[in-house]
């Protein structure tokens, strides 16, 4: 189970579990692509996983899609992450 901060209350999905967002990552050193799980108020870049630099990593903008009343469910973009 994720930990919830005490200012916000914590989302969840269906089951009452929390939930934290997943964001997109480029190095800019390396041009790699890459998803991490972090909370919200994470401000500082994770390192890439295949350099190791935080100098040069950008959070990309993903979009998301769903319609209401359906079980929403993540599939597999061409280019290796979640659309």
């Amino acid at each position: 189970m994720v930990p919830v901060t005490v200012n916000r209350p914590a989302r969840s999905d269906h089951t009452g579990i929390s939930t934290m967002p997943i964001y997109e990552f480029q190095c800019k050193t390396c041009q790699f692509c890459f998803e991490e799980i972090l909370p919200a108020s994470r401000e500082d870049m994770p390192p890439c996983p295949r350099c190791g630099s935080s100098e040069n990593v950008a959070r990309l903008v993903s979009a998301c899609a769903s319609q209401p009343g359906r079980k929403t469910e993540s599939t597999c973009s061409p280019r290796g992450g979640f659309s």
